[in-house]
């Protein structure tokens, strides 16, 4: 019997060893048990969205769609946002048979395999980091590279009215109509002092 599960597990083997990664999973890998799959390692071709470098890693089959961002992230050194225990406000997209790009990938707690098989996905991902800002205790999408305090405040839903923006090591409060460049991860406090609230 250990004999048979060897010869079983070094085909296999020579299957993952000849992967082609613009393609989905072969049948070979689909006809054996979910615990075995749930059990294997394969390489993915990946890439952060906008950035044309594709590098080969592998990933568990078993992974869920949220460590296989993070262990993207990781291999580009970035890190999702907002950080744990949040939920990321990055995405992750798959390539279909034709090798257009779909998603995002909605379930971050599906494994992997799962959506390769039921998307007919090639084994290629990649990952967008979204512009997220934070200010106070919440993380949002700012929509462009440039706000204005007004802006940022009302994408929080607070009124410019009452709050003034201020970078999160800043004493000075930021010019209301002023626009901010903005960065990846870059932190904000809204205080509510009401400078502004006689215009």
């Amino acid at each position: 019997m250990e004999k048979v599960i060897e010869q079983e597990f070094r085909g296999i083997g020579k299957i993952i060893e000849s992967l082609d990664m613009e393609e989905g999973l072969p049948e070979e890998i689909l006809k054996i048990s979910e615990q075995e799959i749930l059990g294997l390692k394969i390489p993915f071709k990946v890439s952060i969205l906008s950035n044309d470098e594709f590098k080969v890693i592998e990933i568990k089959l078993s992974d869920s769609v949220k460590e296989v961002m993070h262990i993207i992230a990781k291999e580009f050194h970035q890190k999702l946002l907002p950080p744990e225990p949040e939920q990321p406000l990055d995405q992750l997209f798959y390539y279909d048979r034709h090798n257009n790009i779909m998603g995002p990938i909605t379930d971050l707690a599906a494994p992997i395999w799962e959506v390769i098989t039921q998307h007919h996905a090639r084994l290629k991902l990649s990952l967008k980091l979204s512009l997220s800002i934070q200010v106070n205790a919440n993380w949002k999408i700012a929509p462009k590279e440039e706000m204005t305090p007004r802006a940022i405040l009302q994408l929080f839903d607070l009124d410019d009215g009452q709050y003034s923006l201020y970078h999160l090591d800043g004493s000075e409060p930021l010019p209301i109509d002023t626009l901010v460049k903005l960065h990846r991860g870059e932190r904000f406090v809204a205080l509510k002092d009401g400078k502004y609230g006689g215009r």
